[in-house]
């Protein structure tokens, strides 16, 4: 296999670039877990490369999914928090949207995070390209995968090929670095390892009027981070080794959870590595062979000054711990028959023996608020059909069947219908379903003010979706799409009748819009894109009757340019990204903004450096997030204008 690989790389070398513009045609592997044209993928698909990440200066993913169509980021100056279509509930921790590296599963079982700030333990200057699946897809991945599945897929060790240096300075004193190196011997050993530092001094002062009678409402000091990554994958013909962490400590200016204000230390760390071993062959006569073996952990340390019972001490400093470890396996066994009707079976198990969640406060003796063991164990089984009738119709179903120790058993089915009338036109009709696993802190957390519910159910989406993706000529391409996500026993925190919080099954959601989206490139790196989004979001609550729900933006819409200056070598890319007004937990009504991106990027101007410039919030618009009703904020403004200036040698 390898010697003809090495004929097809040779004979695209011989190609001009204008011959590959109009061969190419992104492929996707998050849609159906195997390599195939997103035009024939049962999703819709978004494909960031990671030229794109570099020509828009992208820090982070949560960068990275700001530019995506459907997609925003909300940003509490603790964590960001993925939208999809027009639903993110403050205080959600992104539980319904799935997130890999490479198929390794990151959301945690205590708060499912969906890991995307700096949290996320790879650097985007490793990423290969991130692929954005929208819609349900829990028949081949289980929980979470309950909006949308992204994974993130890094370079290889052939892909980085020697030493790299990176460093970069920002606004807010803020700096980092990174060392790489790459290789791919003779013999088909592959290697990468990269560790990355970063940290930022924060905002000096950021005001809070609600907070005025403390320090004129001015946090002083208080939005510091530090966030430490570490990659290594190593890689000989079928097996794979791979390993990854990430921590990252931010400093925490709101006082959220009622915390004293102005008051340090208050701060949230976060610390995910994990480690994966992989086998995958052919086996021949179209057998197929995948295997994976991975141990993972996650850990959070917070803390945060509270006022005192002790009259001698002003206030008492409040910690959490949470701490898990997981382990588990994966097989896929599929076959091809006849060239067209391919069957998966897969088999996933997952234990968590130690989901342990504490919280004390620092008197003398030390009172202990929380300690929660919840160990747990799930088993997936899914079966995949995609058959095609003809060369220009296929069907595609799947269903998964999942064990749960916490609550039980569930079966969900996916199907779909990818028909092409001619050649330039995809027509694709989805329907699939989905649930979210109630997780360890809606369930066992409980606290002075907060009760945890044992009795939850999960989450249930039915979703339909009808796109049209059409090719024009060599260089455009469009996409349209009508959907809707009918979401049932939304996990939602209320009162109880003596005042606690706590979570309960008890709203209907419904999300139905459409999308449409324009994209041209052409020869020598010009590319443009156009994408705007409707979502009517509607939720029925037995509590606040119907209406819509916080943070729900009616509208989104996207659009970029990158234009090169000079030859292939100078590249100015311009990104504007806008969102209609969204409510505040309080119904507050939040404005609509839109944000403009300037990034000036070349590399090969100076052989061996990329160096790159760039401006975010260029016209400082100011605006604020809708943030949990853990705030005494409703909203939390955002960032105006910064920069970011990016080295980069190749030695």
């Amino acid at each position: 296999m390898e010697p003809s690989t090495n004929a097809v790389l040779q004979q695209l070398k011989k190609l001009s670039l204008e011959e590959l513009m109009e061969l190419k045609v992104a492929t996707v592997y998050a849609a159906s877990k195997r390599e195939q044209k997103t035009t024939e993928a049962p999703a819709s698909v978004s494909i960031v490369t990671s030229d794109d990440i570099q020509k828009f200066g992208h820090r982070t993913l949560a960068d990275v999914l700001r530019s995506v169509r459907g997609f925003y980021v909300t940003y509490d100056r603790s964590y960001s928090y993925i939208g999809v279509r027009g639903v993110s509930r403050p205080g959600d921790y992104g539980g319904r949207v799935l997130v890999l590296i490479n198929g390794h599963r990151l959301n945690d079982p205590i708060y499912n995070e969906a890991f995307n700030g700096g949290e996320f333990p790879l650097d985007m200057d490793l990423v290969d390209r991130v692929e954005v699946v929208r819609g349900p897809g829990h028949s081949l991945y289980g929980d979470n995968a309950f909006l949308a599945v992204i994974n993130v897929v890094p370079k290889t060790g052939a892909q980085v090929n020697g030493w790299e240096a990176s460093t970069t300075a920002a606004s807010y004193d803020t700096y980092s670095g990174r060392l790489s190196y790459g290789t791919r011997t003779k013999a088909g050993l592959e290697f990468l390892l990269s560790g990355t530092f970063l940290d930022s001094g924060g905002h000096d002062r950021l005001h809070y009027s609600e907070f005025a009678d403390v320090n004129n409402g001015v946090a002083e000091h208080l939005d510091g981070e530090t966030v430490k990554q570490l990659f290594a994958a190593l890689s000989y013909h079928d097996f794979s080794l791979s390993g990854f962490f990430g921590e990252r400590h931010k400093d925490v200016p709101t006082a959220e959870y009622e915390a004293v204000f102005n008051q340090g230390p208050n701060f949230n760390r976060d610390q995910r590595w994990g480690l994966e071993a992989k086998f995958e062959r052919d086996l021949g006569d179209d057998w197929h062979l995948l295997s994976r073996l991975f141990l993972d952990r996650y850990e959070y340390r917070g803390a945060g000054p509270y006022e005192s019972e002790d009259p001698a001490d002003p206030w008492v400093l409040n910690r959490d711990l949470e701490e898990t470890w997981f382990w588990g396996a994966e097989a896929e066994v599929s076959r091809t028959f006849f060239n067209h009707h391919q069957l998966a079976l897969g088999v996933d198990f997952r234990h968590d023996p130690e989901v342990r969640q504490r919280n004390w406060d620092y008197y003398d003796p030390v009172v202990l608020n929380v300690d929660a063991q919840s160990p747990t164990h799930e088993v997936g089984v899914y079966l995949q059909d995609e058959f095609a009738v003809r060369t220009n119709l296929t069907l595609s179903a799947a269903v998964r069947y999942d064990y749960f120790s916490s609550f039980g058993s569930t079966v969900n089915p996916r199907a779909g219908v990818i028909y092409q009338p001619v050649r330039d036109t995809t027509l694709k009709f989805l329907y699939a379903q989905a649930f979210r696993s109630p997780n360890a802190y809606e369930r066992d957390y409980t606290i002075a003010g907060y009760v945890g519910n044992p009795r939850l159910q999960p989450e249930r989406n039915q979703s339909y979706e009808l796109i049209w993706e059409q090719a024009v000529g060599r260089h455009w391409r469009t996409s349209a799409s009508l959907f809707l996500h009918d979401m049932t026993d939304f996990i939602t925190p209320v009162q109880d009748d003596l005042g606690n919080f706590t979570f309960a099954n008890l709203d209907a959601v419904r999300s139905r819009g459409a999308e449409v989206e324009v994209e041209g490139r052409w020869a020598r790196g010009l590319s443009t894109r156009f994408s705007y989004t409707f979502a009517d979001v509607q939720e029925r609550s037995p509590v606040t009757g119907p209406g819509t729900p916080a943070n729900s933006p009616r509208h989104l819409a996207k659009a970029a340019l990158s234009i090169p200056l000079y030859q292939e070598k100078i590249f100015a890319s311009l990104e504007l990204q806008g969102l209609s007004s969204r409510l505040t937990v309080q119904d507050d009504e939040m404005p609509g903004f839109v944000t403009a991106n300037l990034t000036l990027f070349s590399r090969e101007l100076i052989k061996n450096l990329e160096i790159s410039a760039s401006l975010y919030n260029v016209f400082d618009r100011r605006y604020r997030d809708p943030v949990a009703g853990d705030f005494r904020q409703p909203a939390i403004e955002q960032d105006g204008r910064t920069f970011r200036v990016k080295l980069t040698y190749r030695f």
